[in-house]
């Protein structure tokens, strides 16, 4: 009962050294209720230094789907009697450069601010302490999330390349006391191998 149709109507403009896109996203949540969402879908590339560095920056939102199956894998020990509400990002601006230093290394930092309705979090049950539920941060405004991420891919050889991801997150909530469940620092790592053309391993 709960769905989504998107409808993504835009203008593309292209040129030697930019990329840039105006238009809006329909969102239409159907089912056990029913809402029409339009936002804004604005985005520009820009070629600072070609291949080297990139400048991308935009204006968006969307409606984020919720559904058990997807919160269950990442907190199995959920209770069955979840309420599902769609969060929106009534307001998602972003910005950031990417790039090649060289021909082995590549990097990635990227900044954005989001104004999010209906957040869900996950929380233990007051009735069942051994079960976690999901609670709604459903202020009178909607939240922010300011969020920071860098990212580097280095290539140490023709078969053997690594990468590194820092992701950073700040909430300012309206409601509830934390971002339960969410974490405001994780680090990654990866390396792919590539044994042949047709077989490789990954590892993160």
């Amino acid at each position: 009962g709960n769905h989504i149709a998107r409808v993504n109507p835009f203008l593309g403009f292209k040129g030697e050294n930019y990329d840039l896109r105006v238009g809006i996203n329909l969102a239409t949540e159907f089912g056990d209720s029913s809402r029409v969402n339009i936002f804004p879908d604005v985005a520009l590339d820009f070629a600072l230094i070609p291949t080297y560095a990139h400048l991308f920056l935009g204006v968006t939102g969307d409606v984020n789907k919720t559904s058990f199956r997807d919160f269950s894998r990442e907190n199995p020990w959920l209770a069955p009697d979840i309420s599902i509400v769609n969060s929106l990002d009534r307001l998602h601006i972003f910005g950031g450069i990417k790039g090649n230093a060289s021909a082995t290394f590549g990097y990635k930092a990227h900044i954005s601010y989001r104004r999010v309705e209906n957040l869900p979090l996950i929380n233990n049950s007051l009735s069942a302490p051994y079960m976690y539920r999901l609670v709604y941060e459903n202020g009178s405004k909607a939240s922010s999330v300011f969020h920071f991420s860098g990212e580097v891919n280095l290539r140490i050889s023709e078969t053997i390349s690594l990468g590194g991801k820092l992701d950073f997150n700040e909430y300012d909530l309206q409601t509830e006391e934390e971002a339960w469940y969410l974490p405001k620092l994780q680090i990654g790592a990866n390396t792919r191998i590539n044994i042949s053309d047709r077989l490789y391993l990954n590892g993160e």
